[in-house]
């Protein structure tokens, strides 16, 4: 992969099987940007489900900068999901979360005592300063 490549029409008829499926299966409120059927992707290419290869230019919102599949993430995913895929950190804590929350913390700017939340919407963004403000210690 490296380059745009087409081989049937886009979207190609796997494509717009796919879309068709999505389309009876999911609520119309759910965004639907493309008529593609994604297969795979390595780098900045994706692979649809017709073979056709394109440049993805907007997958970032879901695999941030690094492109897809590269191979040194690919390694440490397999490397934690051997030692464990996930626990909530309300439940309990881990050495590899408490790792990026001190490292952010130390690059922060400022010279004050500082914390850090890693979260996944903003719910819990808003929760976490309605508990702040109820118990600042």
């Amino acid at each position: 992969m490296g380059a745009i490549k087409l081989v049937t029409e886009i979207p190609g008829p796997r494509s717009r099987e796919l879309v068709a499926r999505r389309e009876a299966a999911v609520p119309n409120g759910a965004a639907k940007l493309t008529p593609l059927g994604i297969a795979s992707g390595r780098g900045s290419v994706v692979v649809d489900l017709d073979g056709n290869e394109l440049l993805d230019l907007a997958g970032g919102i879901g695999v941030l900068a690094v492109g897809h599949c590269p191979p040194g993430l690919v390694q440490a995913l397999q490397d934690q999901a051997a030692d464990l895929v996930h626990i909530c950190n309300i439940v309990a804590s881990t050495e590899s979360y408490l790792d990026v929350v001190e490292r952010l913390n130390a690059i922060t700017p400022g010279d004050f005592p500082k914390k850090t939340l890693l979260c996944n919407t903003g719910a819990e963004a808003v929760d976490l300063v309605i508990a702040e403000a109820n118990d600042p210690s």
